[in-house]
């Protein structure tokens, strides 16, 4: 009879630590699937698996960014980040996006300043209860000013730095970092971890920055 108490006991006590197990694999992001082709010969491989190749062992793993290259920039962003792009008679715009962090690039087809652009974007937002400041970063190897809106109501809560993106052609070229703070109102570590991704890798291309 003991001996039966103990057994149960021994399996009562185990369960949780079963279900904690079940919830763990659970909580875990699925590998992301690569196909891999050599000479004629085709993998399908999860991220960081090894593969034989001749008499070489590879291991295949995907970058923890993405290259954007459009227009007349690249930079670096976060490969979990989302993409769109929007195009209108005079204008194009690309957005990569994740949870707290946007990084918007701007062309606009009309000859207008910096400063008047501010002004469009603010009034575009129909905000009231904002203010501005002056805003310097790191693009690439050069210190850019800019300007930083902070909104202050919910519906458009959020801090909005806008530079001007010097290039050699008939457009205007405009980077916006849009930061969502947190529900506590801090920043998460997706911002800073975005920012310097971008401001290491940033370049326009044809030019050294």
């Amino acid at each position: 009879m003991k001996q039966l108490f103990a057994t149960t006991l021994i399996i009562l006590l185990s369960i949780p630590v079963m279900l904690t197990a079940q919830e763990n694999k659970e909580a875990i992001e699925p590998n992301l699937i690569l196909e891999v082709d050599v000479n004629g010969k085709h993998w399908v491989i999860n991220e960081k698996d090894t593969i034989s190749i001749g008499d070489s062992l590879v291991t295949i793993k995907a970058s923890n960014y993405k290259v954007f290259d459009f227009g007349k920039v690249s930079f670096h962003y976060p490969k979990h980040f989302l993409f769109t792009y929007e195009k209108a008679f005079t204008s194009k715009t690309w957005s990569v996006y994740g949870n707290n962090m946007a990084v918007v690039y701007a062309i606009r087809d009309y000859n207008v300043d910096f400063d008047y652009f501010v002004k469009l974007f603010i009034g575009k937002s129909k905000a009231k209860d904002y203010s501005i400041e002056d805003v310097e970063t790191k693009l690439g190897k050069k210190a850019v000013q800019g300007k930083r809106i902070i909104y202050g109501r919910k519906y458009t809560a959020g801090i909005y730095d806008l530079y001007p993106v010097e290039v050699n052609d008939y457009s205007k070229h405009y980077l916006i970092l849009k930061n969502y703070p947190t529900v506590d109102g801090s920043n998460s570590q997706e911002v800073p971890a975005t920012i310097e991704l971008l401001s290491n890798s940033f370049k326009i291309k044809g030019e050294e920055l």
